[in-house]
């Protein structure tokens, strides 16, 4: 009987509190391995999020706007030209910078102020996006047609600025340096595809 007494004392004053012991110190254990998986899978979601927004804000977006703004500045050059040239406005005279140049030359030798401004105003939205291009152009794709066409704007606007600064009145495509104007397109299907990625980061962070 004694015996008996003795061992369950001895599993009341001993057992219990080691087991009770053990058992608080799993607890903590798995309480911060929890919150370690919560905080990581945070600064993963965290760390994806600002991979995706620097490529957006800071090099996508802007490259987007400035190269449609090239494209409606161009647009509205080709229009201008048509209706002081009496020619009818065609998008096919958007490829045909030999006769866009032609009328160009001659309305600008006439001190054409409305076209030597727009002139300006395109060389430095092309200015404006080289810098982006220069500055964030890493955090770019790296497939090789999307690094050509940004070498090939890169080439046009350095030629334009030069041509300018020597007061020549010429467009880059005669020193062959065309205007990629496949780019546009590029970024915009790239753009849209990271704010589609972007999106669902956001929603699973929700």
């Amino acid at each position: 009987m004694d015996s008996i007494l003795t061992f369950n004392n001895l599993l009341i004053l001993v057992v219990l509190p080691i087991a009770a012991f053990i058992g608080v110190i799993f607890k903590t254990t798995w309480d911060r391995f929890s919150l370690f998986a919560i905080k990581h899978k945070e600064e993963k979601l965290k760390n994806q999020r600002e991979y995706y927004e620097n490529k957006i804000n800071k090099f996508y977006l802007p490259l987007y706007v400035y190269l449609q703004r090239d494209k409606d500045l161009w647009d509205l050059m080709i229009r201008i030209i048509c209706k002081k040239a009496n020619m009818e406005y065609s998008v096919e005279l958007y490829k045909d910078t030999t006769l866009i140049l032609k009328h160009f030359k001659d309305r600008i030798v006439e001190e054409d102020n409305m076209l030597k401004q727009l002139d300006n105003t395109i060389l430095e939205n092309h200015i404006k996006c080289l810098h982006v291009i220069q500055e964030y152009g890493l955090l770019s794709q790296s497939e090789t047609y999307f690094t050509d066409l940004l070498s090939q704007y890169c080439k046009h606007t350095i030629i334009y600025k030069f041509l300018r600064n020597d007061s020549l009145i010429d467009f880059p495509s005669s020193y062959g340096a065309e205007y990629p104007s496949s780019l546009l397109t590029v970024v915009k299907i790239s753009l849209n595809s990271l704010r589609s990625d972007y999106d669902k980061i956001v929603c699973v962070k929700k």
